[in-house]
């Protein structure tokens, strides 16, 4: 029989479990990474039954209370059936194990999982485990029983004493104060990654009837630029109209382009006679803007492998222009602005990207947006130009 055991369901969780296999017991083993006194203290009613009890503890990080070796120590001076064990503290390998080993008279039980032997471990936490109950002569309860006298074998563990605990404390006392000063959970009031204040602090500064309207006419270039796409995408022009059509997104001499990235129309030339290669990178990151954006990001960077001259750049324009509620721009514009004025810890180069770093790039982008009330990529991206023209000013 094998059962999934979880602390949500209070009928049949680690502690109730633990309890009720304990009440009928002649044999327990247990091995646990962490060792506290709540635990113990659910262990001393059965200390004083005739049951053999071996249980050890880890000592890493010293999360294992001093008092819950002291508690255990002092039961197995009381009784020959109880034995207490550390790790040896010169083995250096974090020992991770919650393994629980009961036997009956009938049947022998195992529980193994994440929980270790502490309040949150058998009772609070978001824990699970997988038990399973078995016959004494199944090797599955063999080998775990095999692995237990391993982890307490002369070699691999001390028996409780004075002076291991003594030694464990001194070792303890000073984890603690690491441990103080460590937040079990992260304050989301703020942002961890980035900061918000300062990029709000230039969004605020801004007039918003004119940047409504800049974004007004963003929205409408992107639309038409999405139609030069498609055109792109779907026709096999001649070299001269698709010179034209390139001209119409990145612009020329004296001549904005529908598309707002600086400097691509220094790349321009190169790419007049790879009308088949991007043609290809038009058609990949139309037919899979729905899938993730790694995905897309990924196939995306390595077609542009055998186009000379296009890169982030030109990726970035394209799934923005197709997906603006998804897919962020991401050129040195974005980035900059995201590092210098946001705080962030990313890459300093659009060419260093694979898919993983532009889909969490693409979340954090579309948080940001969320919080200054932006609409989607396409305002954000307007934003971060305007920001990053200021920088360049400074700078």
């Amino acid at each position: 029989m094998i059962k999934l055991i979880t602390n949500s369901n209070a009928s049949i969780s680690h502690h109730q479990l633990l309890t009720d296999l304990l009440a009928d017991a002649t044999e327990v083993y247990m091995a646990t990474a962490f060792l506290k006194k709540a635990a113990i203290n659910i262990l001393l009613p059965f200390f004083n039954k005739p049951i053999r009890f071996k249980i050890i503890a880890g000592y890493n990080f010293g999360i294992t209370d001093p008092e819950a070796l002291t508690t255990l120590k002092v039961h197995a001076e009381r009784s020959s059936l109880i034995s207490g064990y550390l790790v040896n503290m010169n083995l250096k390998q974090v020992f991770h194990p919650k393994l629980y080993l009961i036997k009956d008279r009938e049947y022998c039980h195992i529980i193994s999982g994440s929980a270790n032997m502490t309040n949150g471990g058998l009772n609070v936490n978001n824990e699970v485990s997988l038990y399973f109950r078995c016959a004494g002569d199944n090797p599955m309860w063999l080998d775990s029983l095999a692995y237990f006298s391993d982890c307490i074998s002369p070699a691999k563990a001390d028996l409780l004493s004075e002076r291991i605990i003594a030694i464990y404390r001194d070792y303890h006392k000073k984890q603690k104060k690491i441990i103080v000063q460590a937040e079990e959970f992260p304050d989301k009031t703020g942002s961890l990654i980035y900061n918000l204040k300062k990029l709000k602090a230039h969004y605020t500064k801004l007039d918003q009837k004119e940047i409504n309207a800049g974004f007004k006419k963003k929205r409408a270039d992107y639309l038409e630029a999405k139609e030069v796409l498609d055109s792109i995408a779907d026709t096999q022009h001649t070299p001269a109209q698709f010179k034209v059509l390139v001209e119409d997104m990145v612009g020329k001499a004296g001549t904005p382009g529908l598309w707002y990235s600086n400097g691509m129309f220094r790349l321009k030339t190169g790419l007049f006679k790879q009308q088949t290669g991007f043609r290809k990178l038009i058609v990949a990151i139309r037919s899979n803007k729905d899938k993730s954006p790694s995905y897309i990001y990924q196939i995306a960077k390595d077609i542009t492998k055998s186009i000379k001259g296009v890169g982030p750049n030109f990726i970035g324009e394209i799934m923005m222009t197709y997906a603006p509620k998804k897919l962020a721009n991401i050129n040195q514009n974005p980035i900059t602005v995201l590092r210098e004025e946001g705080g962030m810890d990313i890459k300093a180069y659009s060419s260093s990207y694979n898919g993983t770093d532009y889909e969490e790039y693409s979340a954090i982008i579309r948080e940001i947006a969320e919080k200054l009330g932006l609409k989607d990529m396409l305002e954000i991206d307007y934003f971060f130009n305007i920001v990053y023209q200021k920088i360049k000013k400074e700078l």
